[in-house]
């Protein structure tokens, strides 16, 4: 189908390209002037057109030029059809699809899974609605490692505030980059000792949050002193504090 189209769209550039070139070979055909002698002599012909005729009479190009005219229009009109009326259509008139909506809503940075499996629904049929919510821009859909963090499209959710919210969905991950933040310079053996971890997990964990830019390193020595970056540091406090609030109001 996608070379049948090609092959149209290239032989409809062809089309734009020679039929002004044939219609610039033109003529003037201009009325007789009324000298009746000519006409008893059968010099001119003032009956009127010889004959009446139809589009199939037409020249070749003439016709080639109009089908395919026609069929670009139809074909574009076919191709605006489902967008128009996606516009117009409200994604979230299907009653699943406003709950799974509602779930993202209330849990930024879940995933496919976490929606099925919460709200007992099939896993396909999960997956096609999260795929209609992305389509009509009702939600965003990021790529972390291995897995899709699902997000309600907004200016709230910038890809900063995304990525943290998916590092802090981790326990250990929230955990270390607290401690990143209340402790600035802290260093591995400190956090292993801190949380009683050992150092090969809290390597992993660092090294993820290196990968995301959130956090940077001082080396001194032997050592790595990490600090949480600027663009990361008020949104990661703000989410703490966003915590707090919420452990002080249950």
């Amino acid at each position: 189908m996608g070379g049948i189209i090609r092959i149209f769209i290239l032989f409809s550039v062809f089309l734009v390209f020679t039929v002004p070139g044939i219609a610039s070979v033109e003529y003037i055909v201009q009325s007789h002037e009324n000298k009746p002698e000519l006409i008893e002599k059968g010099l001119i012909d003032s009956a009127g057109a010889d004959k009446n005729i139809t589009f199939w009479d037409l020249p070749l190009w003439i016709k080639i030029s109009f089908i395919a005219g026609m069929l670009a229009a139809g074909l574009g009109i076919i191709k605006l059809i489902p967008a128009i009326l996606g516009r117009i259509i409200d994604p979230l008139e299907n009653g699943m699809r406003q709950e799974i909506f509602d779930y993202i809503s209330e849990n930024p940075g879940c995933t496919i899974t976490d929606v099925s499996d919460n709200l007992d629904l099939n896993r396909n049929s999960t997956k096609y609605h999260v795929l209609k919510l992305k389509y009509h821009k009702v939600i965003n859909m990021d790529k972390y490692e291995k897995s899709l963090r699902l997000f309600k499209y907004s200016a709230t959710f910038d890809e900063h505030q995304r990525t943290i919210i998916y590092l802090l969905k981790n326990k250990t991950g929230r955990t270390l980059l607290m401690s990143i933040l209340e402790n600035p310079g802290i260093t591995n053996s400190e956090l292993s000792r801190k949380h009683n971890m050992n150092k090969s997990s809290i390597h992993w964990h660092i090294s993820r949050f290196q990968k995301t830019g959130v956090i940077n390193y001082i080396p001194e020595g032997k050592l790595r002193r990490y600090y949480l970056t600027s663009s990361f540091e008020d949104i990661i406090k703000k989410e703490r504090n966003l915590k707090a609030v919420s452990h002080s109001q249950e």
